[in-house]
């Protein structure tokens, strides 16, 4: 009798730790704040007062806070000289963590502004990954424009 509570001890106390480390490790209870919010264009790239004022479609909002997300690592470089390491596509059950702009179709894409340590970690082959990301920028202009966020950590 004695061996069967043990046992039962043993086995509570090592699901216990199993969930600790399971919500310390992918929680999906992260949140990051908002430390800034200006126009993405207040005049560098066009004078008229149209494009200037901050808006749905001219705003720049930078988050702080680390969140992870699961979606499609990929390394990209076009002809127009574009060089970075992205996620996109990304697991519908993190988009509640990642912030968006006016609709979650919005953040189709980000990159990582640390790229070295990104390339060290990661390489250059695409893979479906879950990654640690703090300071994302969002962006919203009439043109195309590019979400940033530094790699804090991989999640394998």
């Amino acid at each position: 009798m004695k061996k069967k509570i043990w046992l039962l001890a043993v086995v509570a106390i090592i699901l216990l730790v199993l969930v600790v480390w399971c919500y310390q490790n992918y929680s999906m209870n992260e949140t990051m704040r908002i430390v800034s919010v200006q126009p993405f264009n207040s005049g560098q790239y066009s004078t008229d007062p149209s494009l200037t004022q901050i808006g749905p479609n001219n705003i720049k909002i930078l988050f702080k806070g680390p969140v992870t997300i699961m979606g499609n690592y990929f390394f990209e470089a076009n002809e127009s000289g574009f060089v970075g390491y992205c996620m996109k596509d990304f697991d519908i059950s993190f988009l509640g963590v990642l912030p968006y702009g006016i609709s979650p179709e919005e953040v189709q894409v980000f990159c990582f502004r640390n790229a070295d340590i990104v390339e060290k970690k990661l390489g250059k082959q695409s893979k479906e990954i879950a990654v640690t990301i703090d300071n994302f920028e969002l962006k919203s202009y009439p043109a195309e424009v590019m979400n940033w966020a530094d790699f804090v950590d991989v999640k394998f």
